[in-house]
């Protein structure tokens, strides 16, 4: 099989100030395309630690080097290949006038110093950018292929598409094969999980990924070159898998958002849907209406973060509140009913809890969770303790709640 390897340029990079979310998408197009990835590397704006970078991947049959291409002094990605392979770059007039075209519709002056990207390597090819005015580069060193693109993921996610498989094939290179599956397991820990899949005998490779969203990826990879093996071989363990982990009650679904899932249940049921948040803050909310038809079910959202607006906007009684608290289970249930009776939704939710960091106590500790629930003429309170970081006990709030509603629908 084929392997290849990642490298991003850019000193904001290593500080620390932009996340480098161009090597997995990468990653992820090259494994569908049954490449093998082996290193990601970051290095800075300068000359040596690129080629030292290059020098270190050398053993890699693709190479694939992502920013450095803008028209400043510390853009140096192509001058840094030109120095490996010893080849020199070369002006092309006819990317120079592209480029200043670019300017020209936009009624803007053109500078000069972007003339450097009309700049590649001798016997290499531009590679077209659609969204700025740093073309890609292409070339074939001796049957190992080099991709030079530009940083931005908007630039450089849609030349992934539309040149890497393109020039893949006209190479050979995808005559392998790698078939990956991929669940998704919430409320559990990664030690939990693996201790009860280390018991079952696979013949897949085996990943565990926390995810920041706060769920547990499992990946299941057989790599070789009989495409229809790998996959028997991958089903036949991720069913292991799925058998163990339901017997151990774990909730767990295929590789795809659980809003989404819940979405297409709701829609296919023909229920509407409404929320009244307190710790979430309308993350909750944000979460489910960022699919596409989200409208056919989706009535409302009420945050109510105070006492005060609790009272006003969900009728929950200052009694209640002064007796037992905003964060407990008879607040919960107020507030869905106060909730079901300004929306009349088929399944009306609310959540309130302490995110922390600040403001939890003995009694009532940070991450507690009382979340109400109206499903249709079900009404019913949970409580859950969420550990972590204030955003990852609201991200595991919200997974509780589509769970919640995808399991009892």
């Amino acid at each position: 099989m084929k392997t290849a390897s990642i490298i991003s340029v850019g000193t904001e990079i290593i500080r620390g100030n932009i996340f480098d979310t161009n090597s997995s998408f990468i990653s992820k197009s090259l494994n569908h395309l049954s490449i093998d990835v082996k290193w990601h590397i970051s290095v800075e704006d300068i000359i040596d630690d690129i080629v030292k970078a290059i020098d270190f991947v050398k053993s890699s049959d693709l190479i694939i080097i992502t920013g450095g291409l803008g028209p400043t002094d510390d853009d140096l990605t192509r001058e840094a290949l030109s120095a490996y392979l010893n080849n020199p770059l070369n002006f092309d007039p006819e990317m120079w006038e592209h480029i200043k075209n670019l300017f020209i519709k936009r009624n803007l002056s053109v500078p000069v110093s972007n003339k450097k990207q009309a700049m590649k390597i001798n016997g290499s090819e531009f590679l077209f950018n659609r969204f700025g005015t740093a073309p890609g580069i292409y070339y074939n060193h001796k049957n190992k292929l080099f991709f030079l693109l530009p940083g931005p993921p908007v630039e450089n996610q849609p030349m992934i598409k539309e040149f890497l498989e393109k020039k893949l094939r006209e190479n050979k290179f995808l005559e392998g094969n790698i078939h990956t599956e991929v669940i998704r397991i919430y409320n559990s820990g990664e030690s939990e999980i693996a201790e009860i899949i280390s018991k079952i005998k696979i013949n897949s490779e085996l990943g565990y990924y926390f995810t920041q969203n706060g769920w547990i990826e499992i990946h299941l990879t057989k790599k070789g070159n009989d495409k229809f093996k790998n996959k028997e071989t991958v089903e036949k363990d991720l069913s292991k898998i799925i058998k163990k982990l339901k017997s151990k009650n774990k909730a767990l679904t295929e590789n795809i958002d659980l809003s989404l899932l819940l979405l297409n249940k709701m829609k296919e049921k023909k229920l509407t849907l409404s929320f009244a948040e307190s710790i979430t803050g309308g993350n909750l909310t944000g979460d489910f209406i960022k699919n596409s038809g989200a409208s056919e079910v989706f009535i409302s959202s009420i945050v109510a973060y105070s006492n005060e607006s609790k009272i006003k906007l969900l009728n929950v009684s200052e009694e209640t509140l002064l007796n037992y608290g905003a964060v407990s289970k008879e607040t919960a249930l107020e507030m869905a009913s106060g909730l079901k009776e300004k929306t009349y939704a088929d399944i009306c939710v609310s959540v309130t809890g302490i995110a922390g960091p600040k403001g939890g106590s003995k009694e009532k500790p940070v991450g507690l969770v009382y979340f109400g629930f109206i499903l249709k003429d079900k009404k019913y309170s949970k409580k859950e303790n969420f550990f972590g970081t204030r955003e990852r006990i609201i991200k595991r709030c919200i997974n509780y709640i589509f769970m919640e509603i995808l399991n009892n629908i």
